[in-house]
């Protein structure tokens, strides 16, 4: 399960939050999670870290803010991040969150860290998903949570299926007083954890998709053997040739040389290295 350090979302100042919220999503994409905007949350005010205040912005907040955003931005549960929803409803049953993905997105388990204690622990959870922020809504599952309360770590409770939609609204619920996670994320793998990455094609399947090489070794002052088209046989200025272009895998590259007069002439064998396809070429 990975577990990244993330400071807790306070009051800092707006282009300060712009900058976590890019370094989080790129940390989260990598890490097989889904970079999340909220769109609504309820009930509408949460607590201030340290004071008891209770607001409805983090800017309201002298101290931490323990608003959704701490708890979607937070993977380190020792930590003082957490959402802290003001709820006096019987069942803390109108606690709930509702998050966009920006686009349709396959979702297979739901990232969650509890506070740690049976006060503030969700006996349950209702996943419900939909392609509008207004609805209609469709329930994915009504989450048992009851193995995980007490335990302060980040678990990937999955869903009973991938399912793909645009927004996402948990609902905790089932206890007394409000339930406060630490936190909360969207994943695109049951167990949270990357993807696996494609496999990288064979060297000799790159190779093959650029084409077979075309090469020519030639000799000059040699002529190919008078009479014959014998690619490894070669009359040349006095046994004397230069040799060209060697190429490894050429019929030249181990040719018979014997003496002749073929001063100023180029005899040359063309082809794919590593075939019988070769010919030839003298030259005119």
């Amino acid at each position: 399960m990975p577990k990244a350090n993330v400071p807790f979302f306070g009051s800092a100042a707006a282009a300060a939050k712009a900058r976590r919220a890019q370094s989080l999503q790129a940390e989260q994409g990598a890490s097989g999670q889904v970079p999340v905007e909220i769109v609504a949350f309820t009930p509408s005010t949460f607590y201030c870290s340290g004071t008891g205040a209770t607001v409805g912005t983090c800017e309201e907040c002298e101290s931490g803010c323990l608003s959704p955003r701490a708890a979607l931005d937070n993977r380190d549960v020792d930590g003082p991040a957490t959402w802290n929803p003001i709820s006096h409803v019987p069942n803390a049953d109108d606690i709930s969150l509702t998050v966009d993905a920006g686009r349709a997105t396959s979702v297979a388990s739901i990232l969650w860290a509890n506070a740690g204690d049976t006060t503030h622990d969700p006996a349950y959870m209702k996943v419900e998903t939909a392609d509008d922020a207004a609805g209609p809504w469709t329930e994915v599952i009504d989450m048992d949570m009851s193995e995980i309360r007490g335990k302060k770590t980040v678990e990937a409770l999955p869903l009973p299926s991938p399912v793909t939609a645009r927004y996402f609204r948990l609902s905790p619920g089932g206890i007394q007083w409000q339930t406060t996670p630490r936190a909360i994320g969207l994943c695109t793998t049951a167990d949270c954890a990357p993807p696996p990455a494609p496999p990288t094609p064979p060297a000799a399947a790159a190779s093959a998709a650029t084409g077979p090489t075309y090469a020519c070794t030639c000799f000059k002052n040699c002529a190919h053997y008078t009479g014959s088209n014998q690619l490894k046989k070669y009359r040349c200025t006095g046994g004397v040739a230069l040799k060209v272009g060697e190429v490894e895998g050429t019929p030249a590259a181990t040719a018979e040389i014997s003496s002749s007069s073929k001063t100023g002439e180029c005899a040359c064998s063309c082809g794919i290295p590593g075939t019988d396809e070769w010919y030839a070429q003298d030259a005119q």
